[in-house]
């Protein structure tokens, strides 16, 4: 929400350091007890090359790299909601509730966007819960939604095998 957009000015006034606490503390309480089943965000491994042609390849294949880094794994406090929607392949929306989960929607606010957002780029997947071996794949990012100066950013994330 903005303070003022043109000459029309706020009725609110939020105290949105107070609700950003209460709302990560009800993120952390979300949040698995063990450790490893947390989302945890991956960044692509960046690889340089000396001599390289426009995409970024070398030219040499037998030429070992420049630079050769993995980015760490990050975990960072939010909250984060599983879903079918229609339309994605995969969903099997019942009666009883969504069955071949596709999609996976994470919430945060500003540090945390700071974190997963990167400087040059993006994660590009997380894992959550005990199955690790399912990666959701970074899709995009949704507008962003304010309330007074609290800034809330959700990431939608698209299951590997959908």
């Amino acid at each position: 929400m903005a303070d003022k957009v043109g000459s029309v000015s706020s009725i609110a006034d939020i105290p949105a350091a107070q609700l950003r606490d209460v709302l990560r503390s009800t993120m952390v309480m979300g949040m698995p007890e063990t450790v490893a089943d947390r989302p945890t965000f991956y960044w692509q491994n960046e690889v340089t090359f000396d001599e390289h042609d426009a995409a970024d390849r070398p030219w040499d294949w037998t030429a070992a790299p420049t630079l050769d880094v993995t980015p760490a794994a990050e975990q960072v406090i939010c909250a984060y909601e599983f879903a079918a929607p229609f339309g994605r392949t995969g969903a099997v929306p019942e009666r009883t509730g969504e069955f071949n989960i596709s999609t996976l929607t994470v919430t945060v606010f500003e540090d945390e966007f700071a974190v997963l957002s990167g400087d040059t780029s993006g994660f590009s997947y997380v894992t959550v819960g005990p199955e690790l071996n399912r990666r959701w794949y970074f899709k995009y990012w949704q507008p962003s939604v304010g309330l007074g100066s609290l800034t809330v950013y959700q990431i939608s994330c698209a299951a590997e095998d959908t």
